[in-house]
């Protein structure tokens, strides 16, 4: 899907324009059918809804995974070089 989809629209606007078109929608259809095309929109609207936030989770995982390795890299690159000082220092000293 592209990723200008859907385009950048003053928030006012973009809301207006589903409040715009489901009030003609409902001069054409029955209770009936309102029921029907509007519980299809929600289902479809909690789909994405449910797909972004199992998507965020991941990705947050993820991230969380990815800095954790960093730290643990950082920790050990950092008492390495403090053991290397040591064994410097030790060499030093026996000489």
């Amino acid at each position: 899907m592209s990723h200008n989809f859907p385009p950048n629209f003053n928030p006012n606007a973009y809301s207006l324009s589903a409040f715009i078109i489901g009030a003609i929608l409902v001069e054409e259809l029955t209770i009936n059918e309102q029921n029907s095309i509007g519980n299809w929109l929600m289902l479809l609207g909690q789909y994405i809804v449910t797909y972004a936030a199992q998507q965020s989770l991941i990705n947050n995982r993820r991230n969380q995974n990815q800095n954790q390795n960093i730290y643990e890299v950082d920790f050990l690159l950092e008492n390495l070089q403090k053991i290397e000082k040591e064994l410097q220092n030790f060499k030093e000293f026996k000489s």
